[in-house]
């Protein structure tokens, strides 16, 4: 028996006895947590310097409350196909326009009641554009500008905020 307990004791000993690591492995081990580490800090600074930036104060001031926009109502005054004012042939405009104003009963009204000689202004305001002017974006927002205008010289109980374009089509 004693000499199985020296067999047991010897065996421990052996397992208690590792092997030296191969040289290579401690090199690639260190590449790979000085990788890592290279790896987390140009993360951390893509974090911090792109991607966490506050707005500036103008552009935090343009954007609209919440509240804000949630008082606000839409009107869709439908489609509109008018003949460009084009001299190079048969050009026209499709548009469906839809007008943003604040929420208010009256004016909701006066919208629906006017709705004709609305209608009317903007095919006649619409006629007296040529393609160029209305193509590129800078034409467009002008057009949205001035339907604005035009829309509310019709109108007593309030005014229309934004014109949008739900489809635009030359042809």
């Amino acid at each position: 028996m004693p000499e199985q307990r020296a067999d047991r004791e010897k065996g421990k000993k052996a397992k208690k006895e590792k092997k030296p690591a191969p040289p290579g492995r401690k090199k690639r081990l260190l590449l790979l947590l000085a990788l890592l580490l290279v790896v987390g800090g140009a993360g951390a600074g893509t974090y911090f310097f792109l991607g966490h930036r506050t707005p500036e104060p103008e552009q935090a001031q343009k954007r609209p409350k919440q509240s804000e926009s949630a008082k606000l109502a839409h009107k869709d005054l439908k489609d509109f196909t008018v003949n460009l004012a084009d001299a190079e042939g048969n050009r026209y405009l499709r548009v469906n326009i839809v007008v943003e104003y604040p929420e208010n009963k009256e004016l909701e009204a006066e919208l629906e009641r006017k709705g004709t000689v609305i209608r009317d202004a903007v095919l006649s305001f619409l006629r007296t554009k040529t393609v160029a002017s209305i193509r590129d974006p800078a034409g467009s927002e002008k057009l949205k500008e001035d339907l604005v205008g035009i829309v509310n010289r019709h109108l007593e109980k309030g005014e229309v905020k934004r014109v949008y374009f739900t489809e635009f089509l030359i042809q």
